[in-house]
């Protein structure tokens, strides 16, 4: 759909459920001008304009490269950047980087059908990593049978050392914090050909949140990871995630749906409830030195 202010100008009026508030903003001196007046539509309202010039002149000032076409050879953010001095106004990139671990006969399958080893280059080089687009990438063996489990690790010091946690899994996935929509697709989609999901998330409404959302693709066929001593690990707690507006609202919500979540996620909000405060997933390296000592198995790396 084109820019509400391109519309405008082309047409020579729009309705008012096209502008946003943003582009309220924009017209506010343009309205004061008369180059655009407001009339009623029907029911509703429209913007008319009055004179074209002025408010392409106004365009051309403001958003120099809006008026262009739209050059395909550009990546989505750059051309917002361009036309509209805004790379976010792109929602997300054309892909998105994908780091990801695995044990001998681990391969992902690109959407071409082209098989990547990613056991082989996690042996060589301790990680894998491709570029994420749309379309159909799959985990599985070598043979095309189904993989038993994988993993998501949201913070990158402990996806770096996912082989001390002991966690059951022959691949596990960095998600980089808070999953964007193209990568919670893909690892929804992994439901399809894997077994069972664990993920490893911070202990805070967020992480709790997070762990909801890969709930809706894989059911109960994805757990939390609650590592024994994870009670006492609370005492290192920081009460002011809990202080972050979004973590604020989430936990609102998790309150209210607390006798319809998982066990393993009323056990974690308990915990939250109990200290009034979070644990960053960080905080399980005491943990994970224990485990370490205790076993030198159950990694994602050979050897």
């Amino acid at each position: 759909m084109p820019h509400p202010l391109v519309d405008l100008l082309q047409r020579g009026n729009l309705p008012m459920s096209r502008i946003t508030r943003d582009v309220e903003g924009v017209l506010g001196p343009l309205k004061q001008a008369r180059v655009v007046v407001t009339e009623r539509a029907g029911a509703g309202s429209r913007l008319v304009v009055r004179n074209a010039e002025a408010l392409r002149a106004m365009i051309l000032d403001r958003y120099p490269g809006l008026l262009e076409a739209p050059d395909e050879r550009l990546g989505p953010k750059a051309g917002a950047a361009l036309r509209k001095r805004h790379a976010h106004a792109a929602g997300r990139s054309e892909a998105t980087p994908i780091l990801i671990k695995g044990r001998p006969d681990t391969i992902l399958v690109t959407p071409t059908g082209t098989k990547l080893d990613i056991g082989g280059l996690t042996s060589l080089a301790g990680i894998a990593a491709f570029m994420l687009t749309d379309g159909v990438w799959a985990l599985t063996q070598q043979d095309g049978g189904r993989l038993p489990a994988i993993a998501t690790v949201e913070n990158l010091e402990s996806f770096i050392r996912c082989e001390d946690y002991g966690v059951d899994a022959v691949a596990w996935i960095y998600t980089q914090g808070r999953m964007d929509g193209r990568v919670l697709a893909w690892v929804g989609g992994l439901s399809s050909s894997v077994d069972a999901l664990t993920h490893l998330g911070d202990y805070d409404p967020v992480g709790l949140d997070e762990y909801l959302r890969l709930a809706t693709f894989w059911g109960d066929r994805v757990r939390l990871y609650l590592p024994e001593g994870l009670a006492e690990l609370f005492k290192y707690s920081d009460p002011t995630i809990l202080e972050k507006p979004r973590n604020q609202e989430l936990l609102a919500q998790l309150v209210a749906a607390e006798k319809s979540l998982p066990a393993d996620a009323q056990e974690v909000l308990g915990l939250i409830r109990s200290f009034n405060a979070g644990l960053e997933q960080e905080a399980l390296a005491k943990l994970r030195l224990s485990l370490r000592r205790g076993s030198t198995d159950g990694g994602c790396t050979p050897g």
